[in-house]
């Protein structure tokens, strides 16, 4: 580990977050003099990030000259990473580029959506798509007779699709007996 090159990754112009964790997980595994042959998989576990992120990032930092790889010239064969950080400081900070004239300035702020939506509505109506009308009275007794003749005739999808309470409600309304819904095996 070398203080020196993670100290200069934090005065570094790097503004992605990635490229400073990553430069630090290799400033953290390099020597004095800024060589180190971490496995991409560790450089990423340190980097919070995944292999291929991490790939991503060291070839991003080579191509802006934070960092120079020396494919197979390290211990058996592994990947040399060498830290180009003074060499760095010079490098133009990437993402900065100048304004033109059509661009509005930084500092302008827009209003949120929310603030140019119109005024809701003060009418307070149910809307049927949400909320559907309840059936009418002679809709809901021409079901029941339908359903207390199934009882009656001890259909078998009954015993799956009437409840107990259903059952109760046809028996208090007098159109099926509690021997017949005992039978059906819906009480």
């Amino acid at each position: 580990m070398s203080i020196g090159f993670i100290d200069q990754v934090w005065k570094s112009d790097l503004t992605d977050i990635y490229e400073v964790s990553v430069l630090l997980a290799l400033a953290d595994h390099a020597d004095t003099d800024g060589r180190c042959y971490p496995a991409v998989g560790n450089v990423a576990k340190k980097a919070r990030c995944s292999k291929r992120k991490a790939q991503e990032v060291i070839k991003a930092l080579c191509e802006r000259g934070y960092l120079r790889v020396n494919a197979n010239s390290g211990p058996r064969g592994c990947n040399t990473f060498y830290l180009m950080l003074p060499h760095a400081q010079d490098a133009p900070a990437h993402g900065v580029h100048p304004r033109t004239s059509k661009q509005k300035p930084p500092h302008t702020t827009t209003l949120p959506p929310a603030c140019r939506a119109p005024e809701p509505s003060k009418k307070h109506q149910r809307n049927s798509a949400r909320m559907p009308d309840l059936p009418d009275e002679r809709q809901s007794d021409a079901a029941d007779v339908q359903l207390a003749e199934s009882i009656r005739e001890g259909k078998p999808w009954v015993r799956s699709s009437v409840s107990a309470h259903k059952a109760r409600q046809l028996v208090a309304a007098g159109r099926n007996t509690l021997a017949e819904c005992q039978a059906a095996g819906v009480l």
